[in-house]
């Protein structure tokens, strides 16, 4: 428990430190808190991946990270920390979150993580643990599937690793969480600014006002659980790309950098911080392309809005464009001269060369397979969260009619139809097999990210339209009753069950992370066999002097789980050990005839040749007709009729196969 809590310790300072090197968008710090540590998040993700690409041994990567921290407490020391207001400091999510989880986490006795989708042992896990094996982000040896696709979550997941020497589940769990609380930081800060700066509210009643919309976004689960319960790729998407799209929208508004109740926006800096969080959103994934349209829209608006307010110098211009697009630019350059090829959707451009060509994709035109996907994202809209899409989509109207953060409703539509025209550009260039875009696999968590945003997105706006509004001079009656004693004490009355309920989230998220409660028992306790039995496979091999051998499992008609999670089994853990114990190799699942694509098929005699390419077998699920196959060339007497209780290993002739029985597990 002790190490998982003091991983939890350093994860969340970590970028708490790197802040100090982020500008707070006015002279007022305290206001910023929040921005400037999702500034740190970014940082973090952008010194490891800048190191990785110059090739610097990711654990001394990782404590000089801890180092420039450690300086940055320094410095926000020496500026007079002592000055920050009370409630600025104590009363803020990141402290509160921070020690609800962290003291619920003590008190159930740390945090764990059971890994149980494909992606992760396959992708984003799997990538992060040979990251501190071989204490580089690639190495030729590596098991990956993602080779290609860029490297910033996996970089991220890896960083408590490196500084421990060792690979384990949980210590990736305060990644996403202080990732997560960086948007959610975000968020808060920016309701809590306008709300004093527009509506001139207490400090205490700003306060109580931003904590109550934090908590209704939470309670809606705009940005899912507080604690979140998976580590694939999708979320720390919504939530890099999610504080872009806040800090765009807020910086955007027209008015808020002329100096009033209290002090101006400066939107060169602010630009700092988002170009960096940009940055990083871009390191996440190929995928921030789509975004890039959307974001030159942002960009516009906040060198427009200067212009709007009289600052129409050439050189704040130049300045604001060059914090936005330079981060970016130098994370896909860098990618360019030292990152790795591999993926399909990894060359954008010869996407577009097909799309243009205009070529029929597994028999079906373009423009049908555009109308299907369109028809599909449809159907999902209406069918996920639909209540959150109807608020989000009134605060979209509400921006619309207001004209004042029109242009930012159309970034966010951009983003959503990029998106979706990058799905159907990956399916139109051959990325996805032939059953994936039959059935539009994936369909709906694919295009579950641009909606969290819009989401997001639009439930912001319909806070900022009504700050707009009652900022106006007919609603002075209405700003003075949100600032009295009865509003403030309503608020803390509504916050108070709503904070207990993330208690109780909370709870739950640390227990679903580590023993999935939420999945059927039979298959969470058919993976954690599974995981066991390749273990003790990769200590026999070792024994046998086996080694680094081929491993053919045999699954019959499943969907393939099986083999990236024996393939992760067999990974090492710790700094310097094989990357690899053993390689999984090969087809799971094989008929004479097949209407799947996870089963292939084959005749007896290319699946007889194919076995016996495998230097052991290890049968999980067998049916008649492969067994009628396997069983004759198994030479050890007395295991040929229950072949799912044995590993089978190649015999010197390479013609056959000898038994060995598995050990009990649980």
């Amino acid at each position: 428990m002790l190490s998982s809590l003091v991983v939890f310790t350093i994860v969340f300072l970590v970028p708490r430190g790197l802040a100090a090197a982020v500008p707070a968008p006015t002279p007022e710090a305290a206001d910023w808190h929040g921005v400037r540590y999702c500034g740190g998040v970014a940082l973090l993700a952008l010194l490891l991946y800048a190191a990785a690409l110059a090739g610097v041994p990711l654990h001394r990567a990782a404590w000089g990270i801890i180092a420039l921290a450690a300086v940055g407490f320094i410095v926000e020391a020496g500026r007079g920390a002592e000055r920050v207001p009370t409630l600025s400091r104590f009363l803020h999510p990141l402290l509160v979150f921070a020690l609800l989880v962290g003291g619920l986490a003590a008190w159930s006795g740390g945090i764990d993580y059971l890994p149980h989708t494909w992606d992760e042992w396959a992708n984003w896990l799997g990538w992060s643990r040979q990251m501190i094996v071989a204490d580089r982000m690639l190495s030729d040896g590596m098991v990956l599937s993602t080779r290609g696709e860029l490297p910033g979550w996996s970089l991220l997941m890896s960083f408590p690793g490196l500084l421990l020497d060792r690979w384990r589940e949980g210590d990736a769990v305060p990644v996403i969480f202080v990732l997560h609380l960086g948007c959610l930081a975000v968020a808060y800060d920016l309701v809590r600014w306008l709300a004093r700066r527009q509506l001139a509210l207490s400090e205490a009643a700003a306060t109580a006002g931003a904590w109550l919309w934090l908590l209704a976004l939470l309670a809606a689960e705009v940005t899912w659980k507080l604690l979140p319960t998976s580590l694939l790729i999708d979320e720390p998407q919504v939530y890099a790309v999610g504080s872009v799209v806040l800090l765009g929208i807020a910086g955007a508004s027209p008015g808020l950098g002329i100096a009033g109740t209290s002090p101006g926006l400066d939107r060169r800096r602010l630009a700092v911080t988002i170009g960096l969080i940009a940055a990083f959103a871009y390191t996440l994934k190929h995928a921030f392309i789509v975004f890039l349209p959307a974001y030159g829209v942002i960009a516009g608006l906040l060198i427009l809005a200067e212009w709007r307010e009289g600052r129409r110098s050439l050189g704040r211009v130049l300045a604001i464009g060059a914090a936005l697009l330079l981060p970016v630019a130098a994370v896909r350059l860098g990618w360019a001269l030292f990152g790795s090829g591999g993926r399909c959707f990894a060359d954008q451009l010869q996407i577009l060369r097909t799309v243009a060509a205009g070529a029929a994709i597994f028999g079906e035109t373009p423009g049908a397979l555009m109308v299907r996907i369109l028809d599909a994202s449809a159907a999902y809209l209406l069918a996920w969260k639909l209540p959150l899409t109807v608020v989000a989509g009134l605060g979209l109207a509400a921006a619309l009619a207001s004209r004042r953060h029109a242009l930012a409703v159309v970034a966010l539509l951009i983003y959503g139809a990029a998106y979706l025209f990058g799905f159907f550009a990956t399916s139109l260039a051959g990325c996805f097999t032939e059953y994936e875009v039959v059935h539009l696999e994936s369909l709906t968590r694919y295009i579950r990210v641009p909606l969290r945003v819009l989401q997001l997105g639009g439930c912001f706006l319909l806070v900022i339209v009504a700050i707009d509004t009652l900022s106006a001079p007919g609603w002075a009656v209405w700003r003075r009753r949100l600032g009295s004693r009865p509003a403030l004490l309503a608020a803390v009355v509504l916050a108070l069950p709503l904070l207990a309920w993330q208690t109780v989230q909370v709870s739950r998220s640390l227990v679903e992370n580590a023993l999935r409660v939420s999945r059927a028992p039979a298959e969470i306790a058919h993976f954690r066999r599974t995981a066991a039995l390749g273990s003790a496979l990769a200590d026999l091999m070792a024994a046998r002097g086996l080694g680094h051998g081929r491993v053919g499992l045999i699954a019959q008609g499943r969907p393939g789980d099986e083999k990236p999670l024996v393939q992760y089994t067999a990974l090492g853990r710790r700094r310097g050990d094989a990357l690899a114990r053993f390689t999984v190799d090969g087809q799971h699942s094989w008929a004479r005839q097949s209407d799947h694509f996870v089963t292939v098929a084959a005749t007896e005699a290319e699946l007889r040749t194919a076995l016996l390419t495998r230097d052991v077998i290890f049968p999980i699920v067998v049916d008649d007709w492969i067994s009628g196959i396997l069983v004759p060339l198994i030479r050890t007497p007395g295991c040929q009729g229950a072949v799912t209780g044995f590993f089978l290993f190649r015999t010197a002739d390479r013609r056959g196969f000898t038994c060995v029985l598995k050990p009990k597990v649980q």
